[in-house]
């Protein structure tokens, strides 16, 4: 689903950008971070998102932590990870 699916813009300002790629029962996330300094960000999702639910497929964020429709996460300098979403 990276390469194909819909894409949605999830957050971007200047040094952040963060969207998904989603295909039917598998969504795929990209952040990056082009900034010279950590960053911090909440990540607004439209589904409710769990812990059990992220799998880590590139790099991994300092920090974290799923909240109802929120991704709130750090992620060092010039850096940035992917991940999916599992559905139950």
């Amino acid at each position: 689903s990276l390469r194909r699916g819909s894409y949605t813009r999830l957050f971007a300002d200047l040094n952040i950008l963060a969207f998904s790629r989603s295909l039917p029962g598998e969504t795929i996330i990209v952040v990056i971070n082009a900034g010279r300094t950590i960053a911090h960000c909440k990540i607004p999702y439209p589904n409710q998102v769990y812990d059990n639910t992220f799998v880590p497929i590139l790099g991994e964020p300092s920090v974290i932590v799923f909240q109802e429709y929120f991704i709130e996460l750090e992620i060092a300098p010039r850096t940035g990870f992917v991940f999916g979403l599992q559905y139950s």
